[in-house]
């Protein structure tokens, strides 16, 4: 009877590690999901870039991504702001032979940060204090924001009468789709710039 118990007992606990490992982080399915995009992304003939960047920002891969300070490996599912970005741009971009386009393929994404986007928006695009008029309506629109101690960047994205922020934040704990509110940031102590690619590589999201 005793033998009997725990090997019962062996087989409950290892089941339970299992499912615990499953429930308690979301790796098992990012991981998944990101294997998934990635063959999406190779096989699906996009119409545009448009439409190559919300399919990416909108999956279930960057749904489900975790936030992690400093990491940049997609197909774990942690990612920081920065390496979030990096990713998506450089997956929609793709091809496109942009000059930002050149200037993430020449990058590792390890040696992505906020900084660098800032540097590179500067050269190949615009970095405005105030929002252009027509801000969140391209590819590539992105916010800068700057605090006592930390930097962070996100995609700004217009959909229908709403400007919304999809970031990977560690507030969230990841990936999160929320309304853009600039006072409300700038209140919270964050200084803010505007990201957009150079008019000759601007494509609209609504058009």
């Amino acid at each position: 009877f005793f033998f009997f118990y725990m090997v019962n007992l062996s087989k409950i606990i290892v089941t339970a590690g299992l499912v615990g490992i499953i429930a308690s982080s979301n790796h098992g399915y990012t991981t998944l999901s990101n294997c998934e995009l990635e063959n999406r992304l190779d096989s699906v003939q996009y119409s545009s870039t448009k439409e190559k960047f919300l399919d990416i920002v909108h999956s279930n891969w960057a749904k489900n991504i975790t936030y992690g300070y400093g990491d940049k490996n997609p197909s774990s599912g942690d990612l920081d702001c920065s390496g979030f970005v990096y990713y998506v741009l450089d997956e929609s971009l793709d091809g496109k032979q942009t000059s930002l386009d050149e200037a993430i393929e020449g990058r590792s994404i390890n040696n992505t940060a906020v900084v660098h986007f800032v540097d590179m928006f500067s050269k190949y695009g615009t970095v405005e204090k105030n929002m252009p008029q027509d801000f969140g309506n391209n590819v590539g629109d992105v916010v800068f924001l700057k605090g006592n101690k930390f930097r962070h960047i996100g995609f700004i994205i217009r959909e229908n009468r709403d400007l919304r922020i999809i970031h990977n934040t560690s507030n969230s704990g990841g990936y999160s789709n929320e309304i853009w509110n600039e006072s409300a940031w700038k209140r919270r102590g964050w200084d803010v710039e505007y990201g957009s690619l150079s008019l000759d590589d601007k494509v609209k999201i609504n058009n």
